[in-house]
């Protein structure tokens, strides 16, 4: 940002702009009697549909009773099979350059310089 630009316009007021992402939301998952089994993103439970989908967590097969979103839980029974979990993941650079590049245009407009990279900092 530049110690300029820093001492003009605080440090606190650009803290938004360094996190460009956030934490997922996670559901624990928990079998019949309350026993947790482990977590999923809320990615991945939004996909669950209860009484159909089986799972591998655990190493052991599950398949979905319920899903509270109030809790934050997915209750489980075994099953006789289930498919192991993926999801994808967000992909934060492009969120990330674009406030970069939006933040470096505001700050030359007002005269300042701003180093983005080791490589900028060289020149």
């Amino acid at each position: 940002m530049g110690e300029r630009a820093e001492r003009v316009f605080g440090k606190k007021n650009f803290m938004e702009l360094y996190a460009v992402f956030s934490s997922p939301i996670m559901y624990r998952v928990q079998t019949e009697t309350g026993r947790d089994l482990g977590s999923f993103e809320q990615a991945y439970v939004d996909r669950l549909v209860e009484e159909m989908t089986s799972f591998l967590l655990g190493g052991r097969p599950w398949t979905v009773e319920h899903v509270n979103h109030g809790d934050k839980t997915v209750r489980v029974r075994p099953a006789p099979g289930g498919q192991k979990p993926s999801w994808g993941g967000y992909i934060p650079q492009h969120l990330a350059t674009r406030s970069v590049s939006e933040f470096e245009k505001s700050f030359s407009r007002n005269g300042y310089r701003i180093h983005t990279s080791m490589r900028a900092q060289l020149q």
